[in-house]
């Protein structure tokens, strides 16, 4: 009779037991963006929901909403105004899917850290998705613009940050986890893509900015914001935005413009790249050394140059070589004499090198940054001209 009782204590749970935080799915808000803004002594947070039945209604052309939902509310804490957006929103937001979260120029500029605090700590969040700063902008405004090709906006920023960074120099996808590494790491400090309204604010939220030909309103990836430890202190440039990523080894493929030795250009289309760094010391300066190694193909040719004599190859691919070495020095020059913040992780790359040397440095390591001697050797080598060698400007002039 024991056995029989205990028998039947141990199956009582599996009957009786139930999942008690369970949540049905219509009872939820899906959230795909979510943004994050200073105003005033307050933040404002924004929510990108998706409205699931209009997404496949829109799909097949006979949607008459927006397949996405904006909500947005302010509070003395991230926390506070994210929990007033149920007041107005008929679901729970649920955040395990969303894919980018914008922050407002003005709160990166002044309160970064509260807004990893409360990422963070969040149990529904997960960690892949992106982290973008609203260049000139906010962040509920850059949710609310509706994109033409992407009926959700934030699908359609996530995957345009993926495209560039591998396919266009100046852009580069952060996550959560990038983001906590460089702000922890002495010898690093962060970057994050901006994003930009380009356009009429007022019309780029209406159903008719994605009913026209011509977008008259779109969101538009742009630079790179720089960051000294939480605080965002400034904007590389583009041709800067280029030379980090070329720095760091983080360019899979890119698109350059080299000029023809008599005028005219030349499209240079970069297929791969290695960038190798090492530190060495002299005495106690140390010193950074960076190779970049590379090959690629013409693409275009805008000038009258015959690309099969050598020594027009041989120009060519010279000032290829210098154009990079270019972009290069130009960002170690503006993080060294603007910013004064070392974003490319030359100090990790010392700490890694030269553990010992490290410890002298580290506290101090903003001003030894400003001061240290960069050498940038480049060795890209053009591989094919494409499917023809004469130039058709050539024979039409």
């Amino acid at each position: 009779m024991k056995k029989v009782i205990i028998f039947l204590m141990i199956l009582m749970p599996i009957f009786t037991s139930g999942c008690w935080d369970v949540r049905e799915l219509s009872d939820l808000g899906i959230t795909v963006a979510l943004g994050l803004d200073k105003k005033g002594d307050e933040f404002n947070v924004a929510v990108q929901v998706v409205n699931p039945g209009e997404i496949s209604r829109t799909a097949g052309g006979a949607g008459n909403k927006k397949p996405v939902t904006v909500y947005e509310e302010t509070g003395e804490t991230i926390t506070e105004a994210f929990r007033k957006i149920l007041t107005t929103s008929p679901n729970n937001i649920y955040l395990s899917h969303v894919r980018v979260v914008v922050i407002g120029e003005e709160l990166a500029k002044d309160r970064m850290k509260y807004v990893l605090d409360f990422i963070s700590r969040n149990h529904e969040f997960r960690t892949d998705f992106f982290l973008i700063v609203a260049k000139d902008s906010t962040a509920d405004t850059i949710l609310k613009v509706m994109t033409a090709t992407e009926n959700v906006p934030a699908n359609k920023m996530y995957e345009s940050l993926l495209k560039s960074e591998e396919l266009y120099a100046p852009t580069k996808a952060v996550t959560l986890d990038d983001l906590k590494i460089d702000l922890l790491n002495k010898g690093k400090q962060p970057v994050l893509t901006g994003i930009r309204l380009i356009g009429d604010e007022d019309r780029a939220a209406s159903e008719e900015n994605v009913k026209n030909l011509k977008n008259t309103s779109k969101l538009k990836y742009e630079n790179l914001a720089v960051f000294k430890s939480d605080r965002l202190i400034g904007w590389l440039s583009e041709e800067e935005s280029k030379g980090y990523n070329y720095l760091i080894d983080n360019v899979v493929r890119a698109n350059g413009v080299v000029p023809c030795p008599d005028g005219g250009k030349v499209g240079m289309n970069l297929i791969k790249t290695k960038t190798k760094l090492k530190s060495r010391f002299t005495g106690e300066k140390p010193i950074m050394y960076i190779e970049i190694t590379g090959e690629g193909n013409i693409d275009e040719v805008s000038c009258g140059i015959d690309i099969r004599r050598q020594e027009n190859f041989a120009k060519l691919e010279q000032s290829w070589n210098q154009r990079i070495k270019s972009l290069c020095l130009q960002a170690v020059d503006a993080a060294q004499q603007e910013f004064q913040t070392d974003i490319f992780g030359f100090g990790e790359v010392i700490h890694r090198q030269h553990p010992s040397k490290w410890k002298s440095l580290k506290d101090q390591w903003d001003e030894e940054f400003m001061d240290l001697e960069v050498k940038v050797t480049t060795k890209l080598k053009i591989r094919r001209f494409g499917t023809i060698t004469d130039s058709i400007v050539s024979e039409l002039e």
